[in-house]
């Protein structure tokens, strides 16, 4: 991409702080097509295990039924009940979508930066973070739709009963029986999620970057992916804390019944309303533990993947 949100030349953007990119808009959107892939496979492979705990305990007391006591009570009975290997239920959706989502995470971020250069701060980093939100949904929607309903089935993968063998069926049963509107149920929980957190978690990553660059600790210079982990595990970290309850909304949409008829939410706003009613606004933090167990670890990986991707590919 060209410059950065904030005016100036980021290392996402160049791989070489300071340095305006030459590459044209086409040529810089490839290669933050491919950098944005590798760093979508970072993501499942890092976060999924903690990511699957997190949609559980989000999503159990939906229907008025508590399963898990907390996130070791969950894990132990996952283990216990559907062995090991249920933790990476529905990763087959976002491993094969990753490449698409990430990559138009990534390609959004970089173009709108271009579109919205001139644009005076901080409008800019609203207008910028907002598009890719938006952009990035569309993509990301039927992913996390998908993953969600496997994640929910408490079964053992490929026994008797469960209802999906696993994402790609998911998607096919869905988009049999509704349409290709059926892979985007919870689309409006996923998009009001993902425009405010998406001003956050890039505005956050530029501004750790940009005063991590070059700075010393104890005296002593960051080396450069260091730089590079801590800004990313900052941005995923207060991501994560700003926007939790959208995201626990977004979740128990996606979980609900793919029938409408028969659904108990009818959008955003209404699972926030019957969740504090029934549960307190404790109840909208239900899986935020293994949630920021994850948001570090995973985020900080994810940047540093993405950065050295994007500096090879120059």
């Amino acid at each position: 991409s060209a410059q950065s949100t904030w005016g100036y030349s980021s290392q996402m953007s160049t791989g070489r702080p300071g340095e305006a990119s030459s590459d044209s808009a086409v040529v810089s959107g490839i290669k933050d097509i491919l950098a944005g892939s590798v760093r979508g496979i970072t993501q499942v492979l890092t976060g999924h295990p903690l990511d699957t705990i997190k949609v559980r305990l989000q999503s159990q007391t939906a229907d008025g039924e508590k399963r898990f006591s907390g996130v070791v009570d969950c894990y132990r009975q996952t283990v216990r009940k559907e062995g090991f290997r249920a933790f990476f239920k529905g990763a087959a959706s976002p491993i094969a979508g990753c490449a698409a989502y990430s990559s138009m995470l990534f390609l959004a971020y970089g173009q709108a930066s271009r579109v919205y250069r001139d644009v005076p701060m901080p409008y800019r980093v609203v207008c910028v973070g907002v598009t890719t939100g938006f952009m990035a949904s569309l993509v990301e929607g039927p992913i996390e739709l998908t993953k969600t309903k496997c994640q929910v089935q408490y079964h053992r993968i490929g026994a008797e009963g469960a209802k999906y063998s696993g994402a790609l069926d998911c998607a096919r049963q869905l988009v049999r029986k509704h349409g290709l509107k059926g892979v985007y149920q919870g689309w409006r929980g996923m998009v009001s999620r993902n425009m405010p957190g998406s001003t956050v978690y890039f505005g956050t990553y530029e501004v750790a970057r940009r005063e991590l660059v070059g700075a010393r600790l104890a005296g002593i210079a960051l080396p450069d992916s260091l730089a590079i982990l801590l800004s990313g595990a900052i941005a995923g970290s207060t991501f994560w804390v700003a926007i939790y309850p959208l995201d626990f909304a977004r979740t128990r949409l996606m979980a609900d019944h793919d029938e409408k008829a028969l659904r108990k939410f009818t959008g955003p706003i209404d699972v926030i309303k019957k969740t504090i009613r029934a549960e307190g606004v404790r109840g909208l933090y239900a899986g935020f533990v293994p949630c920021m167990m994850r948001a570090a670890p995973v985020n900080a990986a994810c940047f540093l993947a993405f950065e050295k991707t994007r500096k090879l590919l120059g």
